[in-house]
C-alpha cells in the first residue's frame, strides 16, 4: 500500500509566529531540505504512484530553491502541484511561475483578517494585511487557482462573513475555515484562542448564512463525518518534514510519540513503506475515534479527538489505560509502533 498525495515540509522556518501553529514554526528555525534532497524525494515520490504534490512549510517562501523545486515537480507531471503560504511575501518569480502553470498548480493562501491589528495580535507581525490582500487579488486576477483559509477565534468571529464576501467578490472559488486545535504552540495559549459552547452555535449560523449565498463556497473539516474508517493518514497521504521524517500527518510535531517511519532524505521511500508494511496497513484499517461510538461516547475528551487518529493517541498517552478507543480499537503492531507509554522527546 503506497500513498497517492504527499505533503512535503520543504522547510521549518516561518516569517512570522501565529498563536494557533502545530509546528512552533519561527524565523529562528532554520532547517530545510537540500535542492538534490528535495529532486530525490519527488523523484522516489512520482515512481511510487504519488499524484498530488503539496509543498508546504514553515513557509515555503522562506525556502531558498523554491522555483528550482516547482519547476522540477511540473517537470515530473504530477497531477496537481500544491503550495500552502502566508501570502505575505511572494517574489515575482515565484508569482510568474505560479501564473504561468496555472493549469497544474494550486495555491491556499491564509486571510485570518481583514484588519491589520488583529494580523499583529495573531500573527506576531506588523503591517502584513495589505501585502496578502495584494498578492491574492493578483492570483485570483489570473484565474489561478487557490482557496483563502481563515482560523476562527472569539476575536475575529463577527467578521467571518465579511471575509467571506470579499473572497467570493474576487471569483475566487473555495474558501476555507478551521477553529483553533489544541497542539502546538496553541496548546500554551490562553483560551481567547477557542470557541465556546455558544461562539460554536454563531458560528454554525453563520456558516449556514455564507452556505446559502455562495453555495459550493465553503471548505470546512467535517470531524467524524468521514467516509473511511480514518482520514488516510500516511497509508493513502504521506507528510515529510524538513528534516526528511516520515510522519503521521501535518499536525505531526513528533514530540507525542514514535511517529517516525525512516527518513525520506537518507532511506528509499519505497523501502520505508516496504519495511512498515503491516504497520501501515492496521493504520489504514484503524476506525478513527468517533463521537458516538462505543468506545467514545461517554468520554468528555471526544470533542478533542474526535475523527482525527493524532489527536486520539495524543489523548490516549495522557489516559492510558483509561482511554477505551485505544485499548479496544488499536492493534498491537501500531502500539508497538508508537510506544506512547514509554516516548519521550
Amino acid at each position: 500500500m503506497y500513498p497517492k498525495v504527499a505533503s512535503i515540509e520543504l522547510t521549518n522556518k516561518c516569517n512570522i509566529k501565529c498563536l494557533h501553529c502545530y509546528g512552533d514554526f519561527n524565523s529562528s528555525l532554520n532547517n530545510f531540505i537540500s535542492l538534490n534532497d528535495a529532486k530525490k524525494i519527488l523523484y522516489e515520490l512520482k515512481n511510487l504512484g504519488v499524484n498530488i504534490i503539496e509543498l508546504t512549510g514553515g513557509e515555503i517562501t522562506t525556502y531558498p530553491y523554491l522555483k528550482e523545486i516547482i519547476t522540477y515537480a511540473l517537470k515530473l507531471e504530477f497531477e496537481q502541484i500544491g503550495l500552502l503560504t502566508n501570502g505575505i511575501y511572494i517574489s515575482e518569480e515565484i508569482m510568474n511561475t505560479i501564473i504561468l502553470n496555472k493549469s497544474k498548480i494550486f495555491i491556499q493562501i491564509d486571510l485570518h483578517s481583514l484588519n491589520d491589528e488583529y494580523l499583529k495580535w495573531f500573527t506576531k507581525t506588523s503591517n502584513s494585511l495589505n501585502k496578502i490582500k495584494n498578492n491574492i487579488y493578483i492570483l485570483a486576477k489570473n484565474k489561478v487557482n487557490m482557496r483563502v483559509a481563515t482560523i476562527v477565534t472569539p476575536k475575529n468571529l463577527d467578521e467571518i462573513e465579511e471575509i467571506a464576501d470579499w473572497v467570493y467578490n474576487l471569483g475566487i472559488k473555495s474558501f476555507g475555515i478551521s477553529p483553533v486545535i489544541e497542539l502546538g504552540r496553541a496548546k500554551n495559549m490562553n483560551k481567547n484562542l477557542y470557541l465556546n459552547d455558544n461562539e460554536y452555535i454563531q458560528l454554525d449560523i453563520l456558516l449556514d448564512k455564507i452556505n446559502k449565498k455562495y453555495p459550493k463556497f465553503l471548505s470546512l473539516i467535517e470531524f467524524g463525518q468521514l467516509k473511511n474508517s480514518n482520514c488516510g493518514c500516511i497509508s493513502s497521504h504521506v507528510v515529510i518534514s524538513a528534516t526528511g521524517e516520515i510522519k503521521m500527518c501535518t499536525m505531526d510535531n513528533m514530540k507525542y510519540f514514535n511517529s517516525n517511519l525512516g527518513n525520506a532524505i537518507k532511506q528509499n521511500i519505497k523501502n520505508i513503506y516496504d519495511i512498515n508494511s503491516k504497520y501501515i496497513n492496521d493504520i489504514f484499517k484503524l476506525e478513527s475515534p468517533k463521537l458516538n461510538s462505543e468506545e467514545c461516547k461517554e468520554c468528555k475528551y471526544r470533542y478533542f479527538c474526535n475523527g482525527c487518529l493524532l489527536r486520539g493517541f495524543i489523548k490516549a498517552k495522557e489516559l492510558k489505560n483509561n482511554c477505551k478507543w485505544y485499548k479496544n480499537k488499536v492493534s498491537q503492531i501500531i502500539k508497538e509502533q508508537l510506544r506512547i507509554e514509554e516516548f519521550q522527546r
